[in-house]
């Protein structure tokens, strides 16, 4: 018999989940905008496992490829200038490295969305509210480079061999395209929408992108940024991931499902009810389950080996990002 190992993290030392079983080998942490720590869950034992303090406001979350830094943006404080990203050592549970770097004159009316290059030499952060990546350098966590990019840029996409960046920029109707060799925009692979969220093709040749005003997802030529073909999905996607098995998971905030795609086959599998304002995902590949967090403060647990919703987990908090770390 496989034993179970540990999984879930949740905001609320309230938490109270249904009973159910999920074989896995790692943990989620949860970020709340109106938490001052990252709380850790284990749904086989159903009892919060630990937590870690993170200071005002954190927004969202990135794990290094090695699995042992978690990097953290949070609001600033309107005067006030406080560590506008923490770096945590996830083995030991405490604070790696904090750095007091202005984002944004007034981050709380937008986002910053962090992730590391695939060597883990880089910390890129994009700010949706001016518009600007920022290239972090992680020997000594210093910016080193600050790069314009489009209208309202969301959360980048790094490519399987780590050479480009993808930056869906929301209100400018492209797709900034950055070359991490150099830190540098190369290109715009415009659509005639509004891009929401990115995910790369596991070869690199492909990007699909979600458009959250004509409630599709496009896909495209890496390389030349021509439309091969489109998939309709629900109202307002905006979020994607795709799982090496060639399945892609689109999250519709409107209307409140997950639309499950085939893409080696080229067809939509089901569009499944999960939550209200569903925002963002995390994977856990040895359980295959999917973790959505909802604006209606609940996790959902989807079985991806069936594309079935399993269970919705309460929680007394809204969660605005989740990261799965194995």
């Amino acid at each position: 018999m496989k034993t179970m190992k540990k999984t879930l993290v949740s905001l609320s030392p309230l938490l109270v989940l249904a009973s159910f079983s999920v074989a896995t080998g790692g943990s989620l942490y949860l970020v709340s905008n109106g938490a001052r720590q990252l709380d850790i869950y284990d749904p086989v034992l159903q009892k919060k496992t630990g937590s870690i303090a993170t200071g005002d406001g954190p927004v969202k979350a990135a794990l290094s490829p090695d699995g042992g830094l978690l990097a953290v943006t949070q609001k600033e404080t309107l005067g006030d200038w406080p560590d506008t990203v923490r770096i945590f050592d996830i083995r030991k549970g405490s604070v790696f490295a904090k750095l007091s770097i202005p984002l944004t004159r007034y981050r709380k009316r937008g986002d910053a969305f962090p992730v590391f290059s695939k060597d883990s030499k880089r910390l890129y952060i994009s700010e949706s509210e001016y518009g600007f990546l920022n290239v972090i350098d992680t020997s000594n966590w210093r910016l080193v480079k600050k790069l314009a990019l489009g209208v309202n840029p969301l959360n980048p996409s790094l490519s399987p061999d780590g050479k480009r960046l993808y930056v869906p920029c929301l209100y400018s109707g492209g797709v900034a395209v950055v070359d991490t060799a150099n830190d540098l925009v190369v290109d715009t692979i415009k659509i005639d929408g509004q891009p929401s969220a990115v995910a790369v093709d596991p070869a690199g040749k492909v990007i699909y992108v979600a458009d959250r005003l004509n409630n599709n997802v496009w896909v495209m030529d890496a390389g030349t940024g021509a439309v091969v073909k489109k998939y309709a999905v629900g109202s307002a996607p905006s979020n994607l991931m795709l799982i090496n098995d060639g399945f892609l998971y689109v999250l519709n905030a409107h209307s409140n499902t997950l639309s499950v795609i085939d893409v080696k086959k080229g067809e939509d599998v089901r569009s499944m009810g999960i939550a209200i304002l569903p925002s963002q995902m995390a994977f856990d590949p040895e359980g295959r389950i999917l973790y959505v967090v909802s604006e209606d403060a609940s996790i959902s647990v989807v079985d991806t080996a069936n594309n079935k919703r399993l269970k919705s987990i309460p929680i007394d908090s809204t969660p605005s990002d989740i990261v799965f770390v194995p």
